[in-house]
């Protein structure tokens, strides 16, 4: 049943066979995908004052209750092998069960037609069960004037401005393991469906995180953080161990209950900024559920031309303004998100990658105007029967003019070069786009015949195949005589010499075709391509580094030190082991000197506490205090013992 299990659930997922709202076992989707699902329709019916009726229901646990009978209908009613049923059957048959009771376990007892509970196919059979009422729901609502129908509010009035106010989705029903969500227009339809659902199946619980109630988790946070008290040693407990403490008992926790429910900027820096990152905006706008996918459309919409006056929310101007009083007409998720996003130490935009719709001037005039001189006139058209940009005209594509220094080169009949725009890209990027010229031109110039690409990028090689052309290994930087080492040091020095007028070369096209349709984009470093998380850990660690850098009297400050690397080998091994665990102390601010303790308000003056007049910062401890003369004396002689030998 395990291996069952393991070809089945791909299977069923490939071919769409589970709904797009039903949870469980859909491969890729989380929890919080349902929360911030849920979270979307309530907004929208806020944004649009439509009135939703939703009714939650708690059915029967599949996998503890389902009646075989059922998963085999499911298998019939999908078209699946017949053999699965019989597999299934042998599986059940006469199988070995004891009861646990308060004397111990019984004697070994043999039942047959019930389905094992927690069993490898357990959440698949239940899950494909449960799906036939699901469709069979949405068969009855796509019939019914009372299903709920979800539109842009520009779509609703007839004036779509972007493709994406022409999303629209119809939904029925949104369904977890043990939880299910019902939606109608009104009271009628949900009576109707409920009771279609009712003779379908019984009904446990499961979703207990309360939708769009960022105060909720706000508190659930602030009680667990309370209650949580730190482990007593004998000793002072080191500031390493400290954080290790901290990061596996508290922010793993933390994040995971963030993830489902992010809370308000102002409450997360209550809690020491467990603030989100942004990152679950783009998985939603990204989704690759469809149903997921367009709500999270449709409230963009919304937000952008609705709220925001036709202004991106998430670029540009719209990263200025603040959306804390809309909290209802949008979901706290992504306004927490927004004003992550405009944090002076990141400044990350989420731009759509695919502008196609600009230079088909397939937006309305309305949305046009909203930016042009002499708007009102050109909305005044619409009344003739034009609605649409490219009814009046036809956009031109404007250039990036960014200083990069990433350059790639094509040689040989033609010589090309062209620098490759954003810091966040890698050389592999250049050597890419060099094959795709070098590929385009030769078809250009020769076309229907085999040509020869050298490479000095082994992937390519490996991985490229192509019937029109054959790609070679070059290795780099090679002296020899022969056509392929003098191409190759041709194109070294054409990438080399371009470095000094990098700003004068014409700028690749970005291939955002590749990227997801909303792709984060720093001004500073281009599309943000990697993992956001771990861009923003290392954005936040160097404004943190370079704050402290600055100021803290210079504390962080990395600057004004050696900018050779450490040893190869662990502070704990070497001979300076206790002199590097004292800078660790002193740089981070925790070595105990009287002026610190001062700032801190654990001593009343910060004057030197062995009676120099002089303040007793780490300068004064280390280099003029006379009470550690003979430490600096015996130091001093090692040294010179240590050198002279």
């Amino acid at each position: 049943m395990t291996w069952l299990n393991h070809c089945l659930t791909p299977y069923v997922a490939r071919l769409g066979i589970i709904p797009e709202t039903q949870v469980a076992t859909q491969q890729g989707v989380q929890a919080r995908d349902l929360v911030s699902f849920l979270s979307g329709i309530k907004t929208w019916a806020q944004r649009h004052k439509a009135e939703v009726w939703c009714l939650k229901r708690d059915q029967m646990k599949g996998f503890d209750y389902l009646a075989p009978q059922g998963f085999h209908d499911a298998v019939a009613a999908y078209g699946l092998p017949a053999s699965i049923i019989e597999l299934d059957r042998a599986a059940q048959d006469n199988v070995k069960c004891s009861i646990r009771t308060a004397h111990g376990m019984t004697e070994p007892i043999f039942i047959s037609g019930v389905t094992k509970q927690s069993g490898p196919l357990s959440p698949l059979k239940s899950t494909l069960t449960t799906s036939l009422g699901h469709r069979w729901l949405s068969d009855l609502a796509a019939d019914s004037e009372s299903s709920l129908v979800l539109r842009s509010s520009n779509m609703e009035r007839g004036d779509p401005h972007l493709p994406n106010d022409r999303t629209e989705l119809r939904i029925a029903m949104a369904e977890a393991m043990d939880d299910s969500y019902l939606f109608a227009r009104d009271e009628a339809g949900l009576m109707y469906f409920t009771l279609s659902m009712e003779r379908f199946q019984f009904a446990l619980e499961f979703l207990r995180a309360k939708v769009d109630d960022p105060t909720a988790r706000y508190d659930e946070l602030k009680c667990f953080i309370d209650e949580f008290t730190m482990p007593k040693f004998t000793l002072r407990t080191p500031i390493t161990l400290v954080r290790r403490i901290l990061v596996q008992n508290v922010l793993s926790r933390a994040r995971a209950l963030l993830a489902l429910q992010p809370i308000l900027q102002a409450d997360a820096e209550r809690l020491d900024s467990l603030t989100p990152c942004g990152g679950e905006l783009a998985r939603d706008l990204n989704h690759h559920i469809d149903a997921y996918r367009k709500m999270a459309r449709i409230t963009l919409a919304d937000w952008q031309c609705s709220i925001n006056g036709c202004v991106n929310p998430l670029d540009g101007a719209g990263l200025e303004r603040r959306f804390s009083r809309y909290r209802g007409r949008l979901p706290s998720a992504w306004i927490t998100a927004q004003q992550a996003m405009r944090d002076p130490g990141v400044m990350l935009s989420l731009r759509s990658t695919d502008q196609s719709h600009v230079l088909r001037g397939d937006m309305s005039l309305t949305h046009v105007s909203a930016d042009v001189p002499h708007g009102r006139t050109w909305v005044s058209l619409r009344k003739r029967g034009v609605s649409l940009l490219c009814h009046v005209a036809s956009p031109a594509s404007a250039g990036l003019l960014d200083p990069k220094t990433l350059i790639a080169v094509i040689t040989g009949p033609r010589t090309l070069v062209m620098r490759v725009a954003g810091v966040a890209k890698s050389i592999l990027h250049a050597e890419v786009f060099g094959q795709i010229m070098d590929s385009l031109i030769a078809s250009d110039l020769e076309p229907n015949t085999h040509q020869r690409l050298l490479t000095n990028h082994l992937n390519s090689v490996r991985l490229v195949n192509d019937s029109q052309m054959v790609i070679d290994m070059q290795p780099l930087h090679t002296n020899g005589d022969s056509t392929e080492s003098r191409l190759n040091h041709e194109a070294d020095h054409y990438a080399s010499g371009s470095q000094a007028v990098s700003t004068r070369l014409p700028i690749a096209p970005e291939p955002t075709f590749f990227m997801n349709d909303f792709t984060f984009f720093s001004d500073a470093h281009g599309w943000i391509e990697s993992d956001i998380k771990t861009y923003l850990l290392s954005a936040f660690a160097r404004l943190t580094s370079r704050e402290f850098g600055f100021e803290r009297k210079y504390r962080m400050a990395t600057w004004l030190y050696d900018k050779r690397p450490p040893p190869s080998y662990p502070y704990t091994h070497a001979v300076s082991a206790y002199s590097a665990a004292v800078q660790l102390y002193a740089r981070s601010g925790q070595l105990p000197n009287a002026e610190i303790m001062h700032t801190r308000n654990y001593l009343a003056s910060s004057l030197c506490r062995f009676g120099c007049i002089a303040t007793e910062d780490m300068h004064h401890t280390f280099v003029h205090c006379p009470r550690f003369s003979a430490c600096r004396a015996e130091a001093l002689k090692d040294i010179e013992r240590v050198t002279e030998n």
